[in-house]
């Protein structure tokens, strides 16, 4: 039976290179010190079992242990029994069948069995030197604390990874990390718990290990991205909170829609395609030349008020592009006086379009510059939120169409 509220442990530390006693002793340390403060899953860094900055493959290799019989990954399964409690880790993990050396993630369960195993996806630069890509996918694991997810660091940066646990119902994503740069910590970590509406519990070093320097950044992050618990930059030691996991299942966005039921897939295509087949494609491959890759752009923060009609919008549009802005955007509905719309609203808006176009390409011609134009667009189907793109030739160079609404817009 699942439980819906638990305590999680995550431990900010700094393994010792190829030391397996020391590493072994100071998981235990941390353990028995969360469990002391009622910690039924505690979360340990990335590679803690062997240190990170290895000498070679053939040096990472030497230290890589196996599920099957590694000292670290026994001593943690012995501990995770003895407590009965959840222990996740990060493990260099050396496969035997596969001959290849993986940047791991394992949890054991109260039983010490293997709960869920993971391979880092996401390699950064120092992990190609010795890892292979991972090859076992986004595991989400049904245990009596929840739906959890494992992934490791770098994978924190990609959101498709997030996303795919959430797709599967994860209440809870275990991130077993060696975070180089605190934005991780200060910005992403936050970012995909608020966009997933889910758990955080990541374990990330502190302190220097050879020429890599860990600031820290260990956190419990709620479904809303709030930090409940952190540990301070450069300090060793370890967030506690307790996990709601009822929070977990509140995925709304303001009160009325969902981050998780109102999504489109039939329009996300694109993102299951090579990166061989995408637009993107090359671009980094491209020589920039400075003085012709730079460009003015503005945001125009104005729009139609009980103060101000659509020509002072018009003129601070116009005001902008003399200024040398060459890329311009509006506010959403800048040109109605309401930010929601009542259905009337919306069409009345709709009939103005099209003399709020022949305005705006006026002035798109006159500064040659590129003009993005958010309206309501009046089509067979009905009405649509529409932006117009304006070139600097004052035709319209292309159009989108709103693809999530508000259920307001829906309306």
């Amino acid at each position: 039976m699942t439980k819906r509220r638990f305590r999680a442990a995550a431990v900010q530390t700094l393994a010792r290179l190829g030391d397996f006693d020391y590493n072994i002793a100071l998981a235990t340390k941390y353990v028995e010190s969360a469990v002391r403060q009622g910690a039924e899953l505690v979360v340990f860094p990335e590679c803690m079992d062997t240190g990170y900055l290895f000498d070679s493959p053939a040096h990472c290799r030497s230290l890589a242990e196996t599920l099957a019989d590694g000292p670290f990954i026994k001593a943690l399964a012995a501990l995770a029994r003895k407590h009965s409690i959840y222990i996740a880790s990060g493990i260099t993990e050396w496969d035997p069948a596969k001959e290849k050396i993986f940047n791991s993630g394992i949890m054991f369960d109260r039983e010490g069995e293997v709960a869920c195993h993971y391979h880092k996806q996401f390699l950064a630069t120092h992990d190609q030197n010795w890892f292979s890509f991972g090859e076992r996918g986004c595991p989400v694991v049904d245990t009596d604390l929840g739906r959890i997810g494992l992934l490791i660091c770098f994978d924190g940066r990609i959101p498709e990874i997030f996303r795919s646990m959430a797709m599967q119902g994860a209440e809870v994503i275990v991130d077993m990390a060696n975070f180089f740069a605190m934005d991780q910590a200060d910005m992403w970590g936050p970012a995909r718990s608020y966009e997933n509406g889910v758990w955080l519990v990541a374990a990330t070093k502190a302190g220097y290990e050879r020429s890599i320097y860990y600031p820290g950044g260990s956190m419990i992050v709620d479904p809303k991205g709030r930090v409940q618990s952190k540990v301070p930059y450069d300090t060793h030691g370890m967030a506690v909170s307790d996990i709601d996991l009822d929070a977990a299942a509140d995925k709304s966005i303001y009160s009325t829609n969902d981050k998780i039921a109102d999504r489109r897939p039939d329009t996300y295509g694109i993102m299951a395609l090579p990166y061989e087949k995408t637009p993107v494609c090359g671009v980094a491959d491209k020589p920039l030349i400075p003085s012709k890759s730079v460009t003015k752009v503005a945001a125009v923060q104005m729009h139609v008020t009980d103060e101000t009609t659509a020509f002072d919008v018009l003129d601070m549009i116009d005001h902008t592009a003399k200024l040398g802005a060459k890329v311009i955007t509006l506010p959403e509905y800048a040109f109605s006086s309401n930010y929601i719309l009542k259905a009337s609203e919306a069409a009345a808006l709709a009939d103005q379009t099209s003399a709020m176009l022949n305005k705006v390409s006026a002035i798109a011609t006159k500064y040659e510059c590129l003009i993005a134009v958010p309206s309501v667009e009046r089509a067979a189907a009905g009405l649509h939120v529409t932006t117009y793109l304006v070139g600097p030739d004052g035709k319209e160079m292309g159009r989108y169409r709103k693809t999530h609404l508000t259920a307001e817009e829906r309306q």
